[in-house]
């Protein structure tokens, strides 16, 4: 039974690899024919519901994940479905800049705000996961502790200092 889980983990971690190489290889090619310096590649990552302490066994290891990474900027990842529903916008965006009047500088200027390849405001991901046990509580006694964070690669990414004691 165990072989079988496996086995179609791997079976659905090799489909969705394979569905996330055909996005990265259509919206780098969108996004080089716009001139828009933005790279997309296909990396794997833990998924963040397999970093809980409560996970289930058995469940899957590993996602594929897309690193978006743009030209002096930092670079993103991006969750299979969000590339997904972004190319949908690319894919718009790529027919209108073909069928456009290049000459027009406000279908021009427009080309240049309108940008679903790239998210130009910060947005905070997750860099791991601390699991602080709280049973000290049961015996009144104060916890100090570095807890490991423990990122989607599944490697120490950092430590958050708690400290854990009964109140009344």
């Amino acid at each position: 039974e165990r072989e079988a889980m496996l086995d179609l983990s791997l079976r659905k971690l090799r489909e969705q690899t394979g569905k996330a190489n055909l996005y990265v290889r259509e919206a780098s090619f969108i996004s080089e024919e716009m001139g828009k310096k933005t790279e997309y590649r296909v990396t794997l990552q833990i998924p963040s519901s397999s970093l809980d302490a409560n996970r289930k066994r058995g469940a899957v290891l590993s996602e594929p994940a897309i690193q978006v990474r743009r030209k002096g900027k930092g670079k993103q990842i991006w969750s299979l479905e969000k590339l997904e529903n972004r190319l949908v916008d690319m894919r718009e965006l790529y027919q209108e800049w073909k069928d456009c009047d290049e000459d027009n500088p406000v279908t021009r200027s427009y080309f240049k705000r309108a940008d679903p390849f790239y998210d130009e405001q910060e947005n905070h991901s997750l860099i791991g996961v601390a699991n602080v046990f709280l049973e000290c509580l049961f015996y009144d006694v104060k916890l100090q502790y570095a807890v490991p964070i423990i990122n989607q690669k599944g490697e120490i990414s950092g430590r958050l200092h708690v400290e854990v004691m009964r109140l009344s």
